[in-house]
């Protein structure tokens, strides 16, 4: 394994060469034969050492960063660190087959805004979630006050149990 930046090239995670790495597989092959401490395989025995760390941009965040690997879920969007967890990820991911939420996790274009409320205020139960509006109106791009009035008006909708016993069973 090789790893090159600029001029310098690390090999095996402890060795330090200058150079272009497709000579010094060539000079790799050819100095097999030499005697140590000569020619160019004495030069890269000489070579600086360093231990490296392997780094992978790819893996999770460090445990004191306030994220977890459920924030991620959206590149490019605030997730409120109240929705970083693996409950809130299967959650969302379950609506969203359900097609409830949108591929942003957002409701979808055509809920009226006393479902969305309703939603709001459910998931924040289910979550354990203290200042549902703030939380949701910052995650779904939307103003916190007409989530609140959503929610209000849904209080009085005939509709509200069956939509509640619907959003239920898709958690169960």
């Amino acid at each position: 394994m090789s790893i090159r930046i600029g001029k310098i090239v690390f090999r095996d995670q402890s060795r330090m060469i200058v150079g272009r790495d497709d000579d010094q597989k060539r000079e790799h092959e050819e100095s097999e034969e030499e005697e140590p401490g000569t020619g160019s395989a004495g030069a890269r025995d000489r070579a600086p050492t360093v231990d490296l760390e392997v780094v992978n941009d790819q893996s999770k965040p460090e445990k004191d960063e306030e994220y977890t690997p459920s924030c991620f879920l959206l590149e490019g969007r605030v997730v409120p660190v109240e929705l970083c967890n693996a409950r809130a990820t299967k959650i969302f991911r379950l609506l969203r087959d359900a097609q409830i939420l949108n591929d942003d996790f957002k409701p979808v274009n055509k809920m009226p805004w006393w479902k969305r409320g309703e939603l709001a205020d459910i998931l924040a139960t289910e979550l354990n979630i203290q200042h549902t509006w703030k939380v949701f109106g910052i995650f779904w791009d939307m103003d916190a006050e007409s989530l609140r009035g959503g929610f209000n008006k849904a209080k009085d909708h005939a509709y509200k149990y069956d939509f509640d016993e619907e959003i239920m069973d898709i958690l169960r």
